[in-house]
């Protein structure tokens, strides 16, 4: 019977309602992902649809030291981080961006 922003509800008869809720993500991921011990290697895709953006990913989890390396194309840095966590105690994670993009690479 009637329709108000993500929500429609129509009457089937006078005591019965039928209602639902339809969102459109504002967001799609498209991924690929590939294991070659002792790395995972991901990459992909992210489209935008509110602010019609396009954003190129990459990332890599490896295995030795349990941690994640990601490549971020549009900010053109190479990221590490590390989440360790001392068991009955506190954890900590270890950051660590290195911007690329010309001959010097510099942590940050």
């Amino acid at each position: 019977m009637g329709e108000r922003n993500d929500v429609f509800t129509t009457k089937l008869t006078p005591n019965l309602q039928f209602s639902s809720t339809v969102k459109i993500p504002n967001s799609i991921k498209v991924r690929k992902k590939v294991e070659v011990w002792p790395v995972k290697f991901s990459a992909g895709l992210d489209y935008n649809f509110a602010r019609d953006k396009l954003r190129w990913v990459a990332s890599c989890k490896e295995k030795l030291f349990d941690g994640r390396i990601s490549l971020d194309l549009n900010a053109k840095t190479i990221n590490y981080s590390k989440n360790v966590v001392i068991e009955g105690g506190p954890s900590f994670c270890l950051q660590a961006q290195c911007p690329y993009g010309g001959s010097n690479l510099a942590p940050t």
